[in-house]
């Protein structure tokens, strides 16, 4: 996998001071339907019939999830709702409204932990500090000199 060397600007205490990271580049985003095709290559099941299971699942997913089920899809993983709320000084406080975000967690499964573990990281050299591609950055200091 592929990650490039970021500068960032950070402000602790009111000083702000120059950091650096590394940040994953990812490659295309893979939808439904190309997981669908890919799926049916691999399976005695048509494209079609690949796409209406995936679109089902969506469907029941959101339902479930929503009705406060855990889901546990084995080695993909689990999803469950979690909230960030609001701290109250009693009980009689904590409502409804005192729950401010709503997110879903995801936890993997054994086997996709296993391969995050494994995974290569190779720097991609193509970009510079600032996230610009090299080539572009090296034309840029050319012209202005």
């Amino acid at each position: 996998m592929l990650y490039r060397k970021l500068e960032r600007k950070v402000t602790v205490g009111g000083t702000t001071a120059k950091k650096y990271n590394a940040k994953i580049l990812h490659n295309s985003v893979i939808d439904q339907r190309e997981l669908a095709k890919r799926i049916s290559e691999k399976s005695g099941m048509s494209t079609g019939d690949v796409t209406h299971a995936i679109e089902e699942l969506n469907e029941i997913f959101i339902e479930l999830l929503s009705q406060g089920h855990i889901i546990d899809l084995g080695i993909l993983g689990r999803f469950k709702v979690s909230i960030n709320a609001k701290a109250c000084d009693s009980l009689e406080q904590v409502t409804a409204d005192t729950i401010k975000d709503v997110t879903c967690i995801y936890k993997p499964g054994k086997e996709i932990k296993h391969a995050l573990e494994n995974i290569t990281f190779e720097l991609d050299r193509r970009f510079d500090e600032h996230g610009n591609y090299a080539e572009n950055s090296h034309k840029k200091q050319e012209r202005e000199n």
